[in-house]
């Protein structure tokens, strides 16, 4: 059973919907159209840090 928070996300993850609500009040963008083709294999995660 996956301890951690960085355990939990290794895996493979299907994106199921993508939409960016505008500030301006306008209609919502779906940048990847309304049904988005995309999957994402996580093998290892790692951290990044800026100086």
């Amino acid at each position: 059973m996956p301890t951690s928070l960085k355990d939990k996300f290794i895996g493979a993850w299907k994106l199921i919907s993508y939409a960016e609500n505008p500030v301006d009040g306008s209609a919502l963008f779906y940048p990847m159209s309304e049904k988005p083709m995309a999957s994402s294999c996580i093998r290892q995660m790692v951290s990044c840090r800026s100086n």
